[in-house]
């Protein structure tokens, strides 16, 4: 089975001026855990509720502050047309729960 076949489409995204206060609202809004940032459709971070729990609120930083700042940008990605045991091994490898899928170097969707 391929990732494709899996992944939630579309992920949510943002901009990376967003404030973490509009990524918040969207995050409940949608009921997503996490918010790819964007750029032209290429993925540049991560932002998921636990980053805006350690990164924002535990740090007393302002609802204004951007995504940009307090993303993740080390992203470990798929491809949509790897198998779904290359998901698999990821989450295996490293400390994540959500994994960007790609195709042709854009975010297509995510794997939760």
């Amino acid at each position: 089975m391929k990732i494709k076949d899996v992944m939630s489409v579309p992920g949510v995204t943002v901009p990376t001026h967003s404030s973490v206060a509009e990524t918040a609202r969207l995050m409940a809004y949608e009921g997503v855990g996490c918010v790819l940032v964007v750029s032209d459709g290429h993925p540049l971070g991560i932002v998921t509720d636990r980053d805006l729990a350690l990164r924002v609120l535990a740090r007393d930083l302002p609802s204004a502050t951007s995504v940009g700042e307090v993303m993740t940008t080390e992203l470990v990605t798929v491809e949509s047309t790897d198998d779904v045991e290359a998901a698999f091994a990821a989450f295996r490898r490293h400390p994540i729960r959500r994994l960007p899928v790609i195709a042709d170097d854009e975010l297509v969707g995510v794997v939760t």
